[in-house]
């Protein structure tokens, strides 16, 4: 019940985007740091975590959102990806636009569902959401740090690789 009462304060302080502060930093070291946290848990699910970051890319940005961001697509992607498979994370400029993707492969996200994952409380499998004390926030909060970053987010499921 705790973790469900902090994602919704998050949530609810992620929507007030008048407290969000950006700073212009190295976006490439951040993202790359709150990669290297997840090695060893995806050690445990004996998966591979595999990074593709471009080095150097200056962005304006709340280096804690972005560190929640990571957090929450990856442990998203270990929760869905099958054993012994890899995790890829890539981070790359492309024209005036910074691409931030997190790639499995394991569970197939059923056609039309690829933009309801990100409402609140919204879950796939809700029998196996409530064995896990998961409560379908983390894409919502994921979202709202993205909108904050005057970004998109998207998730692509195609056979079964997604792509967040």
């Amino acid at each position: 019940m705790n973790i469900l009462i902090k994602n919704l304060l998050e949530l609810a302080s992620l929507k007030k985007k008048e407290t969000y502060v950006l700073k212009e930093g190295n976006l490439s070291k951040i993202v790359d740091l709150a990669v290297l946290t997840f090695d060893v848990k995806a050690y445990e699910c004996d998966i591979k975590l595999e990074s593709k970051i471009a080095s150097n890319i200056k962005f304006n940005f709340n280096t804690y959102s972005i560190n929640e961001l990571v957090e929450i697509l990856l442990d998203n992607a270990l929760k869905h990806a099958d054993k012994k498979n890899t995790i890829v994370v890539s981070l790359k400029e492309q024209g005036n636009n910074i691409i931030l993707t997190v790639t499995d492969t394991g569970d197939i996200i059923p056609n039309g569902e690829e933009e309801k994952m990100f409402e609140r409380f919204y879950r796939l499998d809700k029998s196996r959401c409530k064995k896990e004390n998961r409560y379908g926030l983390s894409l919502a909060i994921a979202s709202n740090i993205v909108i904050n970053h005057n970004g998109k987010i998207s998730a692509e499921s195609v056979g079964k690789v997604t792509n967040f």
